[in-house]
């Protein structure tokens, strides 16, 4: 019989981190871009702390981006 192993890879919780690669940086953007439009949550995106992905995350997105 064939064996079948599952990996779980973990990736840490960081706010802006919209790709869930671990870190913030430009590759970020497209994925952020497509949460806001499709009115889809990601918590990582949400860097509002509202409760939604909308145009009030984008100021404190780009901030975090830019290392502030």
């Amino acid at each position: 019989s064939a064996r079948v192993f599952v990996s779980q890879i973990t990736v840490p919780f960081v706010l802006g981190d919209c790709n869930i690669d671990g870190k913030v940086d430009f590759d970020d953007i497209p994925a952020f871009i497509a949460l806001w439009q499709s009115g889809d949550f990601l918590e990582q995106a949400d860097v509002f702390d509202d409760d939604e992905v909308a145009f009030q995350d984008i100021p404190p997105f780009i901030e975090i981006l830019m290392g502030n």
